[in-house]
This record gives C-alpha cells, sequence and structure tokens, in this order.
C-alpha cells in the first residue's frame, strides 16, 4: 500500500501528505514465523502536473521452506492490521511497528513482523506525535495463463489511543 492514501483525522500532522510533491522513501524488514526473511524499500514521489504517484519499490526474500505456504502459494491475503507509528524528531524519520498475517486457504495464519523506516526527500513541514494506523489491504487476483498479475485494493485510517495517556 501506500500511506499517502491513509485517511487522517483534522488536528492530526499527516506526515506522508506533507510530504509531497517530493515525497518519501521507506524500508522495511519482514521477518516470517518460520524463519523466512524479506527486505524491501520504496521511493515515493508525486507529479503536480501529471497527478500521478510514482512508486518505484525493491523486494529480496530468503529462506522460505520449500513445503511452506509462500513457495506452496497457499496464502490467500493480509488479516486486517494495525501499525504503531513512533516520530522519531531528530533524525526526522517514523518508525512503524506492526505483527501481520497472511490468511491461508486452509484457514490457518501465517504470522509476519514488519519493522518499517519511513523518510521524508525534504525537511519534515511538521512531526506527528505517535499513533496508530488500521489498514487492510487485499489482493485480488488477476492473473491469466500468461502473466501473473494482481490488483491491489487498500483502506486505511490513522488515529490517536483510545486510552487515557
Amino acid at each position: 500500500g501506500n500511506r499517502v492514501f491513509t485517511e487522517y483525522p483534522q488536528g492530526m500532522v499527516d506526515f506522508f501528505k506533507n510530504s509531497c510533491p517530493a515525497g518519501y522513501t521507506w524500508h522495511r524488514s519482514l521477518l516470517f514465523e518460520d524463519g523466512a526473511v524479506c527486505t524491501t524499500s520504496a521511493d515515493i514521489t508525486v507529479s503536480v502536473e501529471e497527478n500521478y504517484f510514482y512508486h518505484n519499490s525493491k523486494f529480496h526474500g530468503v529462506n522460505f521452506p520449500a513445503d511452506g505456504p509462500v513457495m506452496k502459494k497457499m496464502t490467500t491475503n493480509w488479516e486486517p492490521s494495525c501499525e504503531k507509528i513512533i516520530p522519531v524528531p531528530r533524525q526526522g524519520i517514523l518508525k512503524g511497528d506492526i505483527a501481520m498475517y497472511l490468511l491461508l486457504k486452509d484457514g490457518g495464519r501465517y504470522r509476519c513482523q514488519f519493522d518499517t523506516i519511513y523518510k521524508a526527500k525534504s525537511d519534515p513541514k511538521e512531526m506527528p506525535e505517535w499513533h496508530f494506523i488500521q489498514h487492510k489491504l487485499t489482493r485480488e487476483d488477476r492473473s491469466d495463463a500468461k502473466n501473473q498479475k494482481w490488483q491491489l485494493v487498500e483502506h486505511a485510517v490513522a488515529s490517536r489511543s483510545a486510552l487515557p495517556g
């Protein structure tokens, strides 16, 4: 997904929209319950003239067991999740911490820990307070006999903690 599409309530600082048009980068590690590991990064910019987002990403994965759910193509979608966003103002970054679960065809779940660093390409106009982003990413298979394709549909909403400080 793209955090620029996150719905922020009025009065909360939206780091992602505030980083545009210069954009932002993120770097993420994914640690799966069976020892598989991925690293991924993205460079997101906005072209105001073209009214486009450009999202260039890299993804590397290792140690997926041959008999595991990824290699056997047993995953269906991501379970809805909640990411804790922690600002580090002196570094101008946000840290994201989230336990994700891939849903499996047999009804089970496959756990993955995401750790993310978000960094604006220009000095952030304002840093947000710590908050949560609830997120649902749905992968719709659009493959045909020749090509493997998916359409990603996302919905994300930011919020403060509902608990007293």
